[in-house]
């Protein structure tokens, strides 16, 4: 009988796999089986790290001595594709499946640090089982229990705000701070990093003491770092599993928490109100008399704004014990140009009271529109009519009917996709601890089409390139998409990048994308797949975490087209290294990039500000503008007026004929 049962069951599952579309099995395969190569030869080099680490410590080797010894074991191990030395502290390398790894001295080797066994412990006061508001307090202290620096100040810092707020508070501490953990923080409205930070390869990462939660994919789509047995977490973390944030105060009393803006960003992105970090290493006593007079002050009922002027005024612009700047970041106050300066605040935000947080219920939701127009590639906030103003007692869930067509997130940004039309859900519940209990659905229509492309100069992506033409380079990552344009990126550490006009032609005899990227320098793609310095010759190659010049070239992908004189431009250094744009002293070629995906675009131009598709200007768009881009294509070009070509070109291929005739039409109709 067992034996009918395991055969039953067998067949049934050779059943489903036969179902599964062999080139996606062969995808989850191959996923999984990089997965596993991914945490074999991770494992074998932080094995081996450790044990060095051990031995030299005992021998009471030189911090140099210990960084260089990790160096030799990372650099030589089995799928790394990259392996560099970060200033003085940091060994960074990379996997091949994607995963960063990163020894920081600094974090592992504390002064004062308590050695023996991790402890992992949660010390709560919540009084109740109740959810967590707005005016609950979150202190994360991975170090708790292992570090003596860290002192009892922020347990009773967070204790006193929830006194003031009348709120409840937690503390996650030792190695119970994981992954669940930090996920928690989407339920607090005041929420305190009290840990070791540290920045590695442009990236500003909160130190936990353990790994437990994580995921591979937290690793390959580099939401987390790995150190050892243990993690970082980056703010990609928060944005991805907590996007619905509460208008929170983040404060992080951690060292670099804030030399770049990859940690405050997508904690605003994921609803906080205000992030608060340090530019550099900042030391306890500083951070302590910091602290200390700002939430004095927030306890006043001061705002953000006045409490960092206050706290400013009574210590000084930066650590007195060292040189880290205090740094915030909110809707009222950007990322500063340079971090390692004073900062003017401007934030208002104020620690919340019960008064605050009156239960509205919601009684109705609509759209102002019933329907929205978009182009491809292009996002848009659709804002809804959630009556009445000022309602808070709901959970919101948006969907599309069509993700081929648009996507929308989870606060009602919509994507566009592809040209067609999809209808954007909401639905307006009450939240499950409500007394009060309501359900509403609004729909609107999502028009996807290039006839609705922005009225300014837009940049189109193209995969093909056409002799006589000027593109750009630019990249995108997820729905964002940069095209540069004399921007300086990265000027934190001095990787600043300028924009590159390319564009076809022959070099040397040889087909290849020519780029105009300073005055007596020009670089090409050469048809062998190499990127040349034609003035010298030097080729771009990959170097530690970057392209820099070398003798002989590194494998790039140009693909020409010798018939027709176009080709298909990628370039693909590995699974996870992609470089964008020459740095002013042609140092460097790229910016240190994980997901993102580079592309060359073209610019598009529309004349004044008319209409896509408004082929005889007269405000509106039917059959007869169809006719007469049908007629231009025909080779009447007196059909249209010249000031009026770049209107009539509305699906962005660089020419105008009867497909874009077609698309008017269809447009007139609406029909997708």
């Amino acid at each position: 009988m067992k034996t009918k049962k395991l055969t039953a069951i067998v067949l049934a599952m050779l059943m489903l796999i036969a179902l599964i579309p062999v080139s996606a099995l062969a995808e989850g395969v191959g996923h999984a089986m990089m997965n596993v190569k991914m945490w074999r030869d991770t494992d074998k080099i932080w094995a081996s790290i450790d044990e060095t680490v051990a031995e030299l410590d005992a021998a009471g080797a030189s911090k140099s001595d210990i960084i260089k010894a990790i160096y030799e074991i990372a650099s030589e191990g089995e799928g790394i594709v990259s392996c560099e030395i970060e200033g003085e502290d940091v060994v960074h390398f990379v996997h091949e499946s994607g995963m960063e790894n990163a020894y920081d001295w600094k974090v592992n080797h504390s002064a004062t640090a308590i050695k023996g066994e991790k402890t992992g412990s949660v010390e709560t006061t919540l009084r109740s089982l109740e959810t967590a508001t707005d005016l609950d307090v979150l202190l994360l202290g991975p170090y708790y229990g292992q570090d003596s620096s860290f002192t009892n100040q922020y347990r009773n810092e967070a204790q006193s705000i929830a006194n003031y707020t009348q709120g409840n508070y937690t503390v996650y501490q030792g190695t119970g701070v994981d992954a669940n953990a930090c996920r928690a923080a989407e339920d607090y409205g005041i929420i305190i990093f009290d840990s070791h930070g540290s920045c590695v390869g442009g990236r500003s990462y909160l130190c936990l003491t353990t790994a437990n939660g994580f995921t591979n994919e937290d690793y390959t789509e580099h939401r987390a770092l790995r150190s050892g047995s243990e993690a970082w977490v980056t703010g990609a973390f928060w944005e991805y599993y907590c996007p619905d944030m509460k208008a929170s105060c983040v404060w992080m009393a951690i060292c670099e928490g804030m030399m770049t803006n990859t940690l405050g960003q997508p904690l605003l992105n994921a609803g906080c109100a205000v992030v608060y970090g340090y530019s550099q290493s900042v030391t306890f006593s500083g951070d302590y008399l910091y602290e200390a007079t700002f939430w004095n002050h927030m306890k006043q009922g001061e705002t953000f704004a006045d409490s960092y002027d206050a706290m400013i005024a009574a210590h000084g612009i930066y650590d007195p014990y060292g040189d880290a700047y205090p740094v915030v970041m909110s809707e009222d106050d950007a990322y500063p140009a340079n971090p390692d300066s004073h900062q003017t605040v401007y934030c208002q935000w104020h620690l919340p009271t019960p008064s605050d947080l009156v239960v509205t219920d919601v009684t109705s939701v609509s759209f102002p529109q019933s329907n929205y127009g978009i182009a491809p590639t292009f996002s848009e906030q659709i804002v809804p009519n959630i009556n009445p103003e000022g309602a808070n007692n709901y959970t919101a869930t948006w969907t599309s009917s069509n993700t081929n067509v648009a996507t929308v997130n989870k606060k009602g940004v919509v994507t566009g996709v592809n040209p067609g039309t999809a209808t954007i859900t909401l639905n307006i519940a009450s939240k499950p601890t409500s007394n009060s209990t309501y359900n509403y659905t609004a729909t609107t229509t999502v028009t996807v089409s290039n006839s609705y492309l922005p009225a300014e100069v837009m940049y189109v992506p193209v995969s093909e390139v056409v002799p006589g033409e000027t593109y750009l380079i630019g990249y995108t990552h997820g729905t964002k998409t940069m095209v540069m344009g004399n921007e300086y990126q990265n000027a934190a550490n001095s990787r600043n990048l300028l924009s590159v006009d390319v564009t076809l032609g022959e070099v040397g005899g040889k087909t290849c994308v020519v780029s105009e990227v300073t005055a007596g320098e020009e670089w090409v793609w050469n048809a062998d797949g190499s990127i040349r310095n034609v003035e010298n010759g030097r080729y771009l190659n990959l170097s530690g975490n970057y392209l820099s010049t070398g003798s002989s070239p590194i494998e790039w992908t140009f693909t020409p087209n010798e018939e027709g004189g176009t080709g298909t431009v990628t370039n693909d250094v590995s699974s996870y290294f992609r470089y964008l744009g020459v740095s002013n002293n042609d140092t460097y070629f790229g910016v240190f990039m994980g997901a993102y995906e580079i592309r060359l675009y073209r610019k598009l131009v529309r004349a004044g500000s008319g209409t896509m598709g408004d082929a005889n200007g007269d405000g509106s768009v039917n059959s007869i503008d169809a006719l007469q881009v049908l007629r231009f294509s025909l080779g009447d070009t007196a059909a249209i007026p010249s000031d009026r070509l770049s209107l009539c070109d509305v699906n962005g291929d660089g020419v105008v004929n009867s497909l874009d005739a077609l698309d008017i039409l269809r447009s007139a109709m609406n029909l997708s």
